[in-house]
């Protein structure tokens, strides 16, 4: 088998993401298939249930249901335990390859790697500070010193070698205090989002890791490889027909390999679809949208 090697894996604990997940692994599948062999590729599903529709190609572990705050202890120290190939490219149900032939070789040059995210950290002695959006805005083309970047993790590609370095280096996973919600059903969640898997590998180690020889892709390259918030790529004037891949943060979900259905709000104008950018780089790679009623006329969120 020649070239690196990449495993194609989605892991959930919910049975209602399970479906979606299988569709994210086969379409990242067979676009990888228009430059990688497929003798380079595994496939790996980890869910509750087998669901209704999974290929032969596709390897299903059984998994108990479990909620986002573990999902994201699982892929810090338990997915490596699974993969036996050189790289890991995570995919979730909104999160998967948009057009294989934008895959580049020099992905496979760092060990990270994901849709740049619209937001600046720092370290202040030895705490983690994160500046938000408006600084980033103010600051992107000419970033402050001792800040940098992340990189999303719905939608990434990954070394072996980071994902066994939490275990292996038995590095704490810390989660901050959580906060209630003032609605019924009662909802708890973390105040920050420093537990989340992506900023745990690309901010809070991000420095250990890099004394220990992990390389993080620069933000020129992250963008040809993943579009989540396209305000990063429309504030670098990215052209966006040739991206790799995307994470919708769950406004879209795949229910086919080529159809995707809307299930947050969005913003357009005048409910036309094509307003919209990210929906735009997801018709432009062949893929339609499924727009249900309930949502149009509600287009508070930004993409």
């Amino acid at each position: 088998m020649s070239g690196k090697t990449i495993t194609i894996v989605s892991v959930t604990g919910h049975q209602d993401y399970a479906q979606g997940s299988v569709y994210a692994i086969a379409r990242s599948y067979f676009e990888l298939q228009k430059k990688l062999s497929n003798e380079r590729l595994r496939c790996l599903l980890i869910s509750p249930k087998k669901p209704n529709v999974c290929p032969d190609f596709i390897e299903w572990l059984e998994c108990k249901p479990f909620s986002y705050l573990e999902y994201n202890y699982f892929i810090i120290y338990v997915l490596h335990q699974f993969i036996q190939t050189d790289f890991v490219l995570i995919v979730q149900n909104d999160g998967f390859v948009l057009n294989g032939k934008n895959w580049q070789d020099a992905f496979l040059d760092y060990d990270y790697i994901g849709a740049p995210l619209n937001t600046l950290f720092r370290y202040q002695d030895e705490h983690l500070i994160q500046a938000g959006q408006e600084f980033w805005e103010r600051h992107f083309d000419n970033i402050p010193p001792a800040h940098f970047e992340v990189q999303n993790g719905g939608f990434s590609l990954r070394s072996k070698r980071l994902l066994t370095l939490p275990s292996e280096l038995q590095l704490q996973w810390l989660v901050d205090s959580a906060k209630l919600s003032c609605n019924l059903p009662l909802e708890l969640s973390p105040r920050t989002a420093m537990h989340n898997e992506d900023i745990y590998f690309c901010a809070v180690y991000r420095k250990l890791f890099e004394e220990l020889g992990i390389k993080f892709a620069p933000s020129a390259l992250a963008m040809a490889f993943a579009i989540e918030s396209t305000l990063y790529h429309a504030k670098h004037q990215f052209e966006i027909d040739t991206i790799f891949g995307t994470h919708t943060m769950g406004h879209f979900v795949l229910n086919d390999l080529n159809n995707v259905y809307m299930q947050k709000a969005i913003e357009m104008v005048d409910d036309n679809i094509l307003s919209n950018r990210l929906a735009q780089v997801i018709l432009l790679n062949g893929i339609s949208i499924t727009t249900p009623n309930t949502l149009m006329g509600n287009h508070h969120e930004k993409n």
